[in-house]
C-alpha cells in the first residue's frame, strides 16, 4: 500500500483495548508504523485515502497479540557514575569459591 499524504503533526498510532470482546483496535496515520502493522497483522480492515495515498489504516487484532513493555531505565549522570563505581567495587572483590565436600 502507498501510505502517506499526512503532515508529521498529524501522525499517530492509537490502540484501544476492548475488555468485553478481548480485541485491540489499532488505528495508524503514521506511515512507518502502518507498514510495520501491515507486516504484523496483514492488510488493514479499513483504510482512508487522500490523493491516492492511504492516510489512515485500521486493524482489529486479538488482545493477546498486543504487549506493552517498559523502555530502558533513564539514569542521571550522577546515578550512572554511582552505578559504575558500584560495579567496579563488585568486580574488584575476590570471588568466593564454594568447596564441594
Amino acid at each position: 500500500m502507498n501510505y502517506g499524504g499526512i503532515s508529521q503533526d498529524e501522525m499517530e498510532v492509537t490502540i484501544r483495548l476492548a475488555r468485553k470482546d478481548r480485541q485491540a483496535r489499532v488505528c495508524s496515520t503514521w506511515p512507518e508504523w502502518s507498514r510495520r502493522l501491515e507486516r504484523l497483522y496483514d492488510s488493514p480492515e479499513r483504510v482512508t485515502t487522500r490523493n491516492g495515498k492511504v492516510t489512515a489504516a485500521a486493524w482489529t487484532v486479538p488482545l493477546q497479540r498486543v504487549s506493552l513493555r517498559r523502555g530502558p531505565r533513564m539514569l542521571t549522570e550522577t546515578q550512572r557514575q554511582e552505578a559504575a563505581a558500584r560495579l567496579r567495587r563488585a568486580q574488584e572483590r575476590p570471588a568466593v569459591l564454594s568447596s564441594a565436600v
